[in-house]
C-alpha cells in the first residue's frame, strides 16, 4: 500500500516549467478581469467578428484558476506543508488592504479624487471575512486539509487514488452539469468558487506529480486537446448567444468545474512540466514567480477593480488586430506593474523579516496545540 518515498525525492527537484505556468495563468487571470470587468465581453456584437476573437481569448483563460489549483497539488506533494506559508500570504493580504487604502485616501485628502471609494474596519486585517478574495479564503481553509490529502495519496494504491478522482471528476464536472441548469446545486459547488472543488483540483495535481499522469503524451498533442476543447467551447457560447440550446444540457460556460476547462488546465500542467527553459527564461520566471500572488492581490483590490469597472469598453471600437492589440497591451501592464510593485512588498517583509516571524507564529501554535492536546486528549 505505502509508495515508496524514492520517487517523491526525485519528483521534488523544482521544475521551473510549472513555476512559469503560474506566472501566464497570472496573466491568464488578469485577461480575465480586462475582458469581464473591463466590459469588453458586454459590448461585443454578437455578428461581428471581435465576438468570436475575444470570446475565444477569454475561453482560452478560464483554465487559469483551475491551473493554480492544480499547481498546488503538484507542488505541494511530497513536501511537509509549513502553516507559516499561508500565515505569509495573510500578511501579505493585509498589508496591500491597508497600504491601498491608505494611498487612496491620502489622494483624496489631496483633492486628487472627489470621494474616497475605500474603507477602514475590521475587514482590513480579517480579509476572509470580506468575501473580495475568494480563491484566497479558499485555499486558506483547504491549507488545513494539505496534510491529510498528502497521506491519503502516500498511503493509497495508485488503483483506489485513480478511483476516487474519477468518481471526483465524475460527480463534480459530469453529474453536476445536468442538474445545475435547473438552479439546483445539489453538491454546493458554487461552479468551482469554493474549497469543494479546490480540493479536488489538489488531489488531481498531486496525483499527476506523484504518478507521471500522461508523461508519454507529447507537447504538440496538449496543445492540440486545448485548442479542441476550446474551440468546442467556443461552439457553445455562439449557441447560446444565438439562444440555441439543448434541454438535457445546462453546462455554464464560467463553471470551473467544466470539465473542459479541468482537461485545458491539465493540458497546461503537463505542457509546461515538460518544457526545458534556457538560462534567461529561467532566470525570467524566478524573478516574477514569487510575485504572482500579489498581482492577484492588488489588481482585485476593491478600490482599483471599482476603477476596472469598464474601463476599456472603447476598445471594441477598435480596427480588430488593434484590438487584441490593445487587450494584450492592458494586460501586460497591468501584470507587470502589480509584479514590480509586489517585488517592493518582498523587500519590505525581508527588511522587517515577516516570514521569520511567521515561523515563530506556526511554531507557538504548535506548542500550544501540544499541550492541549498532552492535557486533554493523550
Amino acid at each position: 500500500m505505502k509508495n515508496s518515498l524514492k520517487t517523491v525525492s526525485v519528483n521534488n527537484e523544482r521544475n521551473y516549467g510549472i513555476d512559469l505556468l503560474r506566472i501566464v495563468s497570472m496573466m491568464m487571470i488578469v485577461t480575465l478581469h480586462v475582458l469581464y470587468q473591463g466590459g469588453i465581453l458586454e459590448n461585443i456584437s454578437v455578428s461581428s467578428l471581435r465576438f468570436g476573437t475575444v470570446w475565444l481569448l477569454e475561453i482560452m483563460c478560464l483554465c487559469s484558476v483551475n491551473c493554480y489549483g492544480l499547481i498546488s497539488g503538484y507542488v505541494g506533494y511530497g513536501r511537509k506543508f509549513k502553516f507559516a506559508n499561508i500565515i505569509n500570504l495573510w500578511f501579505e493580504v493585509v498589508f496591500y488592504n491597508i497600504t491601498i487604502n491608505a494611498v487612496f485616501f491620502i489622494l483624496y485628502k489631496l483633492k486628487f479624487f472627489s470621494t474616497f471609494m475605500g474603507e477602514f474596519s475590521e475587514n482590513i486585517i480579517l480579509p476572509l471575512t470580506k468575501g473580495t478574495y475568494w480563491y484566497f479564503t479558499a485555499y486558506f481553509f483547504m491549507s488545513f486539509f494539505i496534510p491529510l490529502f498528502n497521506f491519503i495519496l502516500q498511503e493509497l494504491s495508485k488503483k483506489r487514488m485513480t478511483y476516487i478522482l474519477l468518481t471526483m471528476i465524475g460527480i463534480f464536472s459530469i453529474f453536476y452539469a445536468f442538474f445545475f441548469g435547473r438552479q439546483i446545486d445539489v453538491f454546493l459547488l458554487g461552479n468551482g468558487y469554493n474549497i469543494l472543488w479546490l480540493s479536488a483540483l489538489y488531489l488531481i495535481g498531486a496525483y499527476a506529480k506523484k504518478y507521471g499522469f500522461l508523461k508519454n503524451i507529447k507537447k504538440y498533442k496538449c496543445v492540440f486537446i486545448f485548442l479542441i476543447n476550446s474551440i468546442l467551447l467556443l461552439i457553445c457560447k455562439f449557441l447560446e448567444a444565438n439562444k440555441i440550446s439543448v434541454s438535457w444540457f445546462h453546462y455554464s460556460l464560467f463553471s470551473y468545474n467544466n470539465l473542459l476547462h479541468l482537461i485545458n488546465g491539465i493540458m497546461l500542467l503537463i505542457f509546461f512540466s515538460k518544457l526545458k527553459l534556457n538560462h534567461i527564461i529561467t532566470n525570467f520566471t524566478k524573478f516574477f514567480a514569487p510575485v504572482t500572488f500579489g498581482v492577484y492581490i492588488i489588481h482585485l483590490h476593491p478600490i482599483l477593480w471599482k476603477w476596472l469597472e469598464w474601463r476599456f469598453v472603447s476598445y471594441t471600437q477598435y480596427f480588430h488586430p488593434l484590438m487584441i492589440a490593445a487587450i494584450i497591451v492592458t494586460v501586460l501592464i497591468i501584470w507587470l506593474v502589480c509584479s514590480l510593485v509586489d517585488r517592493i512588498r518582498l523587500f519590505i517583509f525581508a527588511i522587517f523579516k515577516v516570514k521569520k516571524y511567521c515561523v515563530k507564529i506556526e511554531n507557538t501554535a504548535q506548542k500550544l496545540f501540544g499541550k492541549l492536546y498532552d492535557k486533554y486528549f493523550f
